[in-house]
């Protein structure tokens, strides 16, 4: 409970920095918002109709690209899971 009164004390003592990362969160909110909706306007009707995805993706075409992008996605997750252990400590 001291640890709260503390976090409490520390948010009374920056409004600046608290109102400032209330914004961007709420900016970020409203950006992945709307990512969300191209994605989902920008999908095929039948998208979610069949298993395996169309042979005519980029995936295909560009099997150096399709690597690259799959080390980073696992750089990234492996960040991610790290970062998520640094919170629990």
């Amino acid at each position: 409970m001291e640890k709260l009164f503390f976090l409490f004390d520390w948010a009374a003592g920056h409004p600046v920095l608290v109102a400032q990362l209330v914004l961007v969160s709420l900016a970020l909110s409203v950006v992945y918002a709307v990512g969300v909706f191209f994605a989902v306007i920008h999908m095929s009707p039948d998208y979610f109709a069949h298993k395996a995805p169309a042979e005519a993706t980029w995936r295909r075409r560009h099997p150096l690209l399709r690597r690259l992008f799959r080390g980073l996605k696992n750089v990234a997750g492996g960040g991610l899971v790290l970062l998520g252990l640094a919170m629990l400590v």
